[in-house]
């Protein structure tokens, strides 16, 4: 079952991000529906990779994209994010904003996957993660360091730069 990041979430991220989206590679890991990555289309990105390991929830996403009539400049990639990132880095795919939101009980995907992301991020890019409030996420992952963090309800927003 999928936890759609919701409006006000998507709102948030995106007002913080305000031009940055537009013509941007975005990148949403662990997608879900992939409404923030729709949410991205519609601010302007360039391009939107969709990073779902369950195929079945995969196929929601292309559903929602031809909804949306989005044809073209899309990936989805129905894969573990770890997977992912390694066929990333092996292709020197770079991103200009990384957006993840793993299962809310999945501590140790975190870790794994903003341990990974500064190999796959611009040099000026923004890496968004999106997590229950209560969790506390390092300051500094490798290459990368927080920027700011967010707090919504229920959910924290950590915001990270390259060092």
């Amino acid at each position: 079952m999928t936890r759609p990041t919701s409006a006000m979430i998507r709102e948030v991220i995106f007002n913080i991000l305000a031009h940055d989206v537009a013509d941007a590679a975005f990148l949403d890991l662990f997608a879900g529906s992939g409404s923030v990555g729709l949410e991205a289309f519609s601010r302007g990105a360039e391009t939107v990779t969709f990073v779902e390991n369950h195929k079945a929830t995969a196929a929601i996403i292309k559903e929602n994209l031809q909804t949306f009539g989005v044809t073209e400049d899309y990936l989805i990639l129905p894969a573990a994010a770890t997977s992912a990132l390694e066929k990333f880095k092996r292709e020197k795919r770079i991103f200009d904003i990384i957006f993840l939101d793993p299962p809310f009980a999945d501590e140790i995907s975190y870790e794994q996957v903003l341990d990974n992301l500064a190999d796959i991020v611009n040099d000026t890019g923004v890496i968004i993660a999106q997590h229950d409030k209560r969790l506390k996420l390092r300051e500094e992952y490798t290459r990368i360091e927080q920027a700011r963090t967010k707090i919504i309800g229920d959910n924290g927003l950590t915001f990270y730069k390259k060092k």
